[in-house]
């Protein structure tokens, strides 16, 4: 069994992002939590009891929101990574990142080769990373670096 440590603390209320201004945020304090939690470490269980009962995370900072004092819905996005399609637009979107980094930013796009040619989402995801390309000349270095977190290791 997996201890799980955090320090609670009480109602809080910080600035909403979401309906202001594009680039601002909003002068008054209107995104209220009723709880707050800081997760030092969270088994499995007790995360997804807490998720269950509508906590949200943002990094090691867990929060329960007030949802009648709040000024924007929280939405719960899901997504079933193995059945995912990129859309046309995401398609390009990436495709443009990857001749970015490759070429530059004045870089034009080559028309497709075949119709016939599927993407592959992981191979264009990692087309522009160093350790996947080959010795070519690059106009800029886009690289991954993973790093452990503690916080994820515990919970998950």
């Amino acid at each position: 069994m997996t201890i799980s440590i955090g320090s609670p603390s009480g109602a809080s209320a910080t600035t909403c992002g979401y309906c202001s201004p594009p680039g601002k945020r909003s002068s008054s304090k209107s995104a209220v939590h009723a709880a707050g939690l800081s997760a030092n470490q969270l088994s499995c269980e007790v995360y997804q009891k807490m998720i269950d009962r509508g906590w949200r995370r943002s990094g090691t900072w867990c929060y329960k929101p007030d949802l009648k004092a709040s000024c924007c819905p929280s939405y719960t996005i899901k997504l079933d990574a193995n059945n995912f399609k990129p859309s046309k637009s995401q398609r390009k979107l990436i495709n443009r990142w990857n001749r970015f980094v490759l070429r530059g930013k004045q870089a034009e796009s080559k028309p497709s080769k075949s119709k016939e040619q599927t993407f592959s989402l992981s191979n264009a995801i990692h087309a522009a990373e160093v350790s996947f390309s080959s010795t070519e000349v690059r106009e800029h270095r886009f690289e991954v670096t993973f790093s452990e977190c503690c916080f994820l290791l515990a919970i998950h």
